[in-house]
């Protein structure tokens, strides 16, 4: 029987319908599962795991407060705990029930009355004290009784004497769980630096899961992983006796879900789909931690085989089967199969590369040849204006690259692209010098834009030793890419750079950038003495815009900054047919009123 304590500093965590969920879940893969409800004061189980439509709790006649007013006041040791236990159909007869040892039948007087009568510290804290003999022996008995694979235990919230017992006595792994203040981060340090402390001084290895609960879901992944890291440093910050300070490998997250605030329901086993709940992917992910993997296959194989046997009379409905299977029971062997279903069956798209995505934050294994089989065949650049209901992990897509020795520089290219568009600097830029160390043909499609978006994210980042590498490199190559040279430009502004600044004055260089760029190109010019640079080459300039009567606009401002706006019209009098001038007015007025902004991506 393994043990696991849901424990909470504080109220309000949810983390009697994180036991329920957890119940269910073991359920459905069909383990034998024990609920003991150990939050006395504020007992809700028996809410939670109801199947009523009214929300009515499961009938309770009696429960571990009756267990111990017995042995404690009465001194008589109960016949049995079976007694004390319920047995709760949640998911119906074809899974094993739930046995709940609720706290007892509440709310009514004689709960109270025998709850009043039971003395903490005479229990746990006078000589000769039996209290943890006493909670031993009840593991003991469920253990023997019931013979559950799994016990789960809603712990009472603060420092108490049963927190403590459920916390440090009768478990193999803890789960706190905290919400995102300072009152629950101050007391949840305390209690796992106390769990650190006693599982040294009893020789026992209790795991410690750790969850953030209520989070509201973000859009950008960065704000939430900036919170559970200020979490975790907090929870491991030195104790004032090194040797209970608390080790925290990962923070997991429950999210909030606005439905559950209007009414608490059980996501495990409720229909819903992981795209549908945050909240029931969430629980998945944690339950995954204190449930061994192996544990979790053995029961799927079953299921698995099942679905299989169906592939060449129904290969539909196998599908249907593993995609359910996969949906629900997360686990590698799931995942993997249907990854291979999918493949046998030619299938293309998003649900093959969101099934491997999930494959990979399970196992953290991005080496596993079938993903780079997936992401090469399905991953693709999606530009910010074409936004999809899912795009994957760029983190994911550039470890699967990673993961072989000979990494595929179009796979490469279309993950540079995507990360470019996604302003995810840090991992465009890995993935740029990866690609530049491959020797690839930047002066041919589709390489050629690589140096210049390097050069923009390095730029922005203020990296200029690395521009200055990435320019000597590829100015002579590149003298022909319109990006590259507005990109060089920029630099040189930046740093002030005689040299480059001379350089970027010959003729051709400073002709592209007036075609896209005409501020920074007379940036250039005025420091060459080559101001008047552009009303000579006017007419070049208006004809390689001509189609474009934003970028006309551009210029026309420029040149009305210039004080020459005279002869910025009569040239465009002169080249440009009459609607297009118009939308060039429009948009020069546009443009002087700051309301039409320019990017330089």
């Amino acid at each position: 029987m393994q043990t696991t304590t849901f424990f909470s500093y504080k109220g309000g965590t949810g983390r009697s319908l994180a036991v329920a969920n957890a119940a269910s879940y073991l359920s459905q893969l069909g383990f034998r599962v024990a609920v003991l409800d150990f939050d006395l004061e504020a007992p809700g189980l028996n809410y939670k795991l109801s199947r009523a439509e009214d929300g009515s709790p499961v009938e309770v006649n009696f429960g571990i407060v009756d267990y111990l007013h017995r042995i404690v006041v009465d001194k008589e040791k109960p016949d049995s705990i079976r007694k004390y236990a319920v047995e709760v159909n949640l998911l119906g007869n074809d899974f094993p029930p739930i046995v709940l040892i609720p706290a007892g039948k509440v709310p009514s007087i004689e709960y109270w009355r025998k709850l009043s009568k039971l003395d903490w510290h005479e229990l746990f804290y006078t000589p000769g004290a039996l209290g943890v003999e006493i909670f031993l022996d009840l593991k003991l008995r469920i253990e023997k009784e019931i013979a559950p694979d799994f016990l789960l235990v809603d712990s009472r919230t603060g420092i108490t004497e049963i927190g403590g017992i459920a916390t440090t006595i009768l478990p193999d792994a803890v789960i706190c769980i905290l919400l995102n203040n300072r009152e629950n981060m101050e007391g949840a340090r305390a209690v796992l630096r106390s769990l650190r402390r006693s599982s040294s001084d009893n020789k026992k290895n209790i795991k410690v899961i750790v969850a953030l609960s209520r989070l509201p879901v973000l859009k950008d992944k960065e704000p939430e992983a900036n919170i559970l890291k200020r979490i975790r440093d907090f929870l491991m910050e030195g104790a004032e006796n090194l040797q209970d300070t608390s080790f925290i490998d990962q923070i997991f997250v429950l999210h909030s879900e606005p439905a559950l605030q209007m009414r608490e329901t059980l996501r495990v086993a409720s229909g819903l789909s992981l795209d549908e709940s945050v909240l029931l992917r969430d629980y998945l992910r944690l339950f995954a931690q204190f449930i061994p993997a192996e544990a979790i296959e053995s029961r799927l194989g079953r299921l698995i085989r099942m679905a299989k046997d169906k592939i060449w009379d129904d290969p539909d409905a196998a599908t249907k089967q593993m995609e359910e299977i996969a949906e629900f029971y997360i686990a590698p062997q799931s995942l993997m199969d249907l990854i291979k279903l999918y493949i046998l069956r030619r299938t293309k798209g998003t649900k093959v590369l969101r099934t491997a995505q999930k494959y990979w934050e399970i196992t953290g294994n991005a080496a596993e040849p079938i993903l780079y089989t997936v992401v090469k065949s399905n991953f693709e650049m999606q530009p910010r204006w074409k936004p999809r209901e899912w795009d994957p992990d760029l983190r994911f897509i550039e470890a699967v690259w990673l993961s072989t020795n000979d990494p595929d520089p179009l796979l490469g290219n279309a993950l540079g692209e995507a990360c470019y568009e996604k302003d995810e600097n840090a991992t465009a830029m890995r993935v740029y010098r990866k690609l530049l160390d491959l020797d690839l043909d930047v002066t041919q499609d589709p390489f050629k834009y690589i140096p210049a978006r390097y050069l923009h994210i390095l730029r922005t980042s203020n990296i200029f030793d690395e521009c200055r590498a990435i320019i000597e490199q590829f100015k002579s190559i590149s003298r022909n890419n319109v990006l590259f040279v507005f990109e060089w430009a920029k630099v040189a502004l930046m740093l002030d750079d005689d040299a480059y600044i001379s350089e970027l004055s010959q003729d051709d260089l400073l002709l592209t950038l007036f075609t896209v760029d005409p501020e920074t190109a007379n940036s250039i010019a005025k420091r060459s003495d080559k101001r008047d640079f552009a009303i000579e080459h006017l007419g070049l300039l208006i004809k390689k815009h001509q189609r474009s009567p934003h970028q006309l606009a551009e210029l026309g401002n420029f040149f009305r900054e210039s004080g020459a706006e005279s002869i910025f019209d009569d040239a465009l009098s002169s080249l440009v047919p009459e609607p297009v001038r118009g939308e060039v007015q429009v948009y020069m007025r546009r443009l002087s009123s700051g309301k039409l902004g320019k990017s330089n991506k």
